[in-house]
Parts: C-alpha cells; sequence; structure tokens
C-alpha cells in the first residue's frame, strides 16, 4: 500500500497564534544542548535546519551547514534603551555573517505571532535547493517559523532552534512529531 501525500497545511494567507497557545509553544519541542555539544548531536544527521540567528551563526562557527536557515538579523527583541547601540552593532554583525552565507536566498514578510504563506512558501522553495544553506530573511519576527519548517522537513532532519539563556533546542522530526505539531497548527487561526 502507497504512503498517502502529506496534507497542505499551508494556509491562504497566514496563520495566526492564538493567546492561549502562548505557553504550550513556550516550552521546548526537543532537549537543551549547549553549543559545544552541537557537533556531536548533528553526528549522522543528513538535514539540519535553523531557526534564529544565534542558532545559526553558531552553525556557521562550527563550520556546520544547515539545509536552509531563517535569520532576521536580530535577538532578544524589547531591549533596555541603554543597550540598544549594542543591539545595533549586534544587528550589524549578525547582517554582515549570514546575510553572506548561502547562495540562495528568499526576503519574506513574517509579522510576529503569525506564519504567513509567504513565508512557509520560501522554507518550502528552499528546502527543494540542492546547494547548501538557503538563507530565508525575515522581514518581522521568526519565531513560529519552525512549525512549517518541523512540517516541511523530511523524516529524519534535525530542526534546531534557540532557548534563550538555556541552549539550542533538537528536533528530530519523525512522522509522530509532524502529526503532533498539525494538531498544535490546527488550534491557530487560519485565514
Amino acid at each position: 500500500m502507497l504512503a498517502s501525500a502529506p496534507a497542505d497545511l499551508r494556509p491562504a494567507r497566514r496563520y495566526v497564534l492564538p493567546e492561549t497557545l502562548r505557553r504550550e509553544l513556550g516550552a521546548a519541542f526537543g532537549p537543551i544542548v549547549q553549543s559545544t555539544e552541537l557537533k556531536a548531536a548533528l553526528d549522522g544527521v543528513d538535514t539540519v535546519l535553523a531557526v534564529g540567528d544565534v542558532v545559526s551563526l553558531t552553525l556557521k562557527k562550527l563550520e556546520l551547514t544547515p539545509r536552509l536557515f531563517v535569520c532576521d538579523y536580530q535577538t532578544q527583541r524589547g531591549l533596555a534603551s541603554n543597550v540598544r547601540r549594542d543591539a545595533e552593532n549586534e544587528k550589524t554583525l549578525y547582517e554582515l555573517e549570514l546575510g553572506s552565507w548561502g547562495e540562495l536566498a528568499f526576503r519574506v514578510r513574517n509579522p510576529a505571532a503569525t506564519i504567513t504563506r509567504e513565508a512557509w512558501d520560501a522554507i518550502r522553495l528552499g528546502l527543494q535547493h540542492e546547494e547548501s544553506p538557503v538563507r530565508v530573511v525575515v522581514e518581522g519576527e521568526e519565531d513560529l517559523l519552525g512549525i512549517p519548517c518541523f512540517l516541511e522537513a523530511p523524516d529524519g532532519a534535525v530542526v534546531l532552534y534557540g532557548m534563550p539563556n538555556q541552549g539550542v533546542v533538537v528536533v528530530r522530526v519523525d512522522a509522530a512529531f509532524k502529526a503532533r505539531v498539525a494538531a498544535l497548527l490546527a488550534k491557530f487561526t487560519r485565514e
């Protein structure tokens, strides 16, 4: 018997995160490791996706190339005014380091607390590209874009994302995990 094709869960326009899911989505979807443990955690993994600037830059510094990474050249929004200048310098660093990494880049809009069709399609198309890494640069916020990464990644892939002040979350993608994520996504407002 042939396996059925996965359902296309892309929204017509976007998904909007309901307030009731914020806590659940704030929990780690996998084990949390330190950057020094990343090479060992990715040993034998063929496909890696990274969501977030810190995780992506960490991979680059470790000379580990993801298939695709999602960034916005910012970290930890809402900083106090006395550290905004440092944040601007940090943004420049991320833009210089990550903005030149990879041959193919998509630039998408994705407001906070949403997953836009535009961003989802960039992830889907990026994963079809042979050369790595593919860069998806987000104008807005990339925090929820782990969801389309989980659902579009092939089984056996690993998706990495940062957990502020804790480390890197390592998520191994398989059919059971995708079903869990799809069930969560069904609770979003779909537009």
